[in-house]
């Protein structure tokens, strides 16, 4: 996912040791918030053209939380704050600002402006160690397949071990009921 958000406001709220913790408040797409959804309201974003480069290019975890300000989408000015969170559904026609806290981060006086986008996946490239036994791994499955093909048997068409025995359970299962309502009597 390329698109990116842009950062209206930094702020910080205290942990319980009162160390500030920085937050930051961002209109949020439809996009945006199915995401956070699927993931816990936990993401892992990068941060980018901030004023302070601490932040740029870092990839952080953030929390994402709904906002108690209600910005005008006109003028882009907040013009309320509720004491309480937005309803889940909010379908007014003024925007709700979303939070984003990043637990571990240090903050840092006077940052402003900047946007934020979601972290890449990244696939962690294999080792050649692990490239070298996959492939002894696979060439010892042919040559098992190809063993078992000269001795005569055709491992396509018999029957895998967990079917036989599914039916060895469901027969030695009858035996018994059979000799459990033959001794009832």
């Amino acid at each position: 996912m390329s698109e990116s958000w842009k950062i209206k406001d930094w702020d910080y709220v205290l942990d319980e040791e009162n160390a500030k913790i920085p937050q930051f408040t961002f209109s949020a797409t439809p996009s945006f918030i199915t995401s956070a959804d699927l993931n816990n309201n936990n993401l892992l974003i990068t941060l980018d053209d901030t004023s302070c480069d601490a932040y740029n290019k870092k990839n952080v975890k953030g929390v994402i939380d709904k906002s108690t300000q209600i910005v005008n989408e006109k003028t882009g000015e907040v013009i309320a704050a509720s004491q309480g969170q937005p309803c889940q559904n909010d379908f007014s026609a003024q925007t709700v600002l979303y939070t984003m806290t990043l637990p571990g981060v240090c903050f840092f006086d006077g940052v402003n402006g900047g946007k934020f986008s979601l972290m890449s996946e990244y696939k962690k490239p294999k080792s050649e160690e692990k490239q070298d036994e996959e492939q002894e791994e696979q060439q010892e499955e042919d040559e098992n397949k190809n063993d078992k093909k000269s001795a005569g048997e055709d491992p396509d068409k018999s029957l895998p071990v967990l079917p036989l025995a599914l039916i060895g359970g469901v027969l030695a299962t009858g035996a018994l009921l059979t000799v459990f309502l033959i001794r009832r009597k």
